[in-house]
């Protein structure tokens, strides 16, 4: 049985409505209520049309579709919240795997812990010895940055990686999250008599190695991985498999899920180089493409002139170290 659960799930498909619907419905059953589409007046992210799926009343995720430049995929997305209603992993991802060319688009898993050993505090340490360093990186760690909350109810998070890669970890003190507005609630409606005694007793009950416990709100830390297929499809099994691919992230996670042997994702080569210059091209187009493409229409579509008049004489070297240069590129 997974110890890591699904906290987010979105896949894309060929636009076949009825085939998603049918989907969601295997997706969500054993729900009491039957999956709907409620649509929006708007569109998401370049897709013409947008629904919100419902249970009920209660918003589980999307379904987009539509829209010239989206050759004709539709896109499915689970929340973490229409997550928790999914009784039957198994047969949610069969029901999924129905609709016409089906990719995952992204997975999110998590695991919680109640222990010190590995709160903030370990893993900040840990990143810090080394062990968010995936093995053939050349050791070289991921970015890592951090969320410090300036008041006691305020959790603290740690990020590491980029959004924009295959894989990117999030910890941060979910106990703290969730006590965090009532305690401020709590402290603001009467100053004077606010007991901290009363808030620091708080805890939550879970099931654990068969037997129920209650554990301090304090403790209690989320581990999120979040996985895209960025350079390369994530593999069929993600789902089945997710403890291995948990624990196969960062040799970290080794130890907040212990007795799990890893799965790595695997990453092609020539993969990172290729996402750094695309990445170094989209920031040059979010900054400057209007400014160039006004240059290029007053020199009537003479790119020509208009490269002489903006391209420099040597090269970046950050994309050099990155090996832009070694591989080919679309």
């Amino acid at each position: 049985m997974n110890r890591a659960k699904v906290d987010f799930w979105a896949f894309r498909a060929k636009h076949d409505l009825r085939a998603i619907q049918k989907a969601l419905a295997g997706v969500f059953a054993g729900s009491p209520q039957v999956p709907r589409l409620q649509y929006r007046k708007s569109g998401w992210k370049g897709y013409e049309a947008c629904a919100d799926v419902l249970l009920g009343d209660m918003a589980v995720g999307i379904v987009a579709h539509g829209g010239k430049n989206q050759r004709g995929w539709a896109y499915v997305g689970i929340t973490g919240r229409g997550c928790e209603w999914v009784k039957d992993w198994d047969r949610a991802q069969e029901a999924a795997e129905g609709c016409p060319e089906y990719e995952v688009k992204r997975i999110d898993l998590a695991v919680d812990t109640f222990s010190k050993d590995t709160g903030f505090e370990a893993t900040l340490a840990a990143y810090r010895a080394g062990e968010f360093a995936p093995a053939g990186a050349g050791g070289r760690p991921p970015k890592c940055t951090t969320i410090m909350g300036e008041r006691p109810q305020d959790g603290r998070t740690i990020n590491v990686g980029n959004r924009e890669r295959d894989k990117f970890y999030r910890g941060y003190e979910k106990g703290k999250q969730m006590l965090g507005p009532s305690i401020t609630a709590a402290i603001q409606r009467d100053p004077e008599s606010f007991d901290w005694g009363d808030w620091l007793m708080a805890t939550l009950p879970v099931f654990e190695d068969g037997e129920m416990r209650a554990v301090s709100m304090w403790d209690w830390f989320r581990h999120e991985l979040e996985l895209k297929p960025k350079s390369a499809p994530l593999p069929d099994d993600i789902i089945e498999r997710r403890d291995q691919y948990f624990t196969g992230a960062y040799p970290y996670l080794s130890k907040v899920l212990q007795g799990v042997e890893p799965e790595a994702l695997v990453m092609r080569r020539e993969r990172g180089p290729q996402l750094d210059l695309s990445l170094a091209l989209a920031n040059v187009r979010r900054m400057f493409g209007d400014t160039l493409f006004t240059a290029l229409v007053a020199h009537h579509g003479d790119i020509g002139a208009v490269w002489s008049k903006i391209v420099g004489k040597k090269h970046n070297q950050n994309l050099l170290r990155a090996g832009v240069l070694l591989v080919d590129h679309d």
